[in-house]
């Protein structure tokens, strides 16, 4: 069974840009960083970094923690390395 994670990025825009019309730009002026970081995280192409939560935390007032932006990136990450680690020709094994 698989289900779709949604990305830092798509939770951007679904709960805050598109609900309350907020632009890119001017969510990453309120959040201290480049339009082109919070376009890259909606794409995708970027990760949610401790220092980005806790920048994203303070522009949405705190009704989204660091730690639950955190969680959302977690969710999207480990699965991919779950996958790498399977694909690896070094497989990792249990300590005897």
């Amino acid at each position: 069974m698989s289900t779709t994670v949604r990305t830092p990025g798509q939770y951007l825009v679904d709960k805050y840009l598109q609900p309350n019309n907020i632009s890119v730009v001017a969510f990453a002026a309120a959040a201290g960083l480049s339009s082109r970081l919070i376009s890259s995280i909606i794409a995708g192409t970027a990760r949610v970094t401790p220092e980005t939560a806790v920048r994203f935390e303070t522009a949405v007032d705190s009704e989204t923690t660091a730690q639950q932006w955190l969680e959302i990136q977690n969710a999207v990450d480990l699965p991919k390395a779950r996958t790498a680690v399977g694909k690896s020709k070094r497989k990792p094994k249990a300590l005897q």
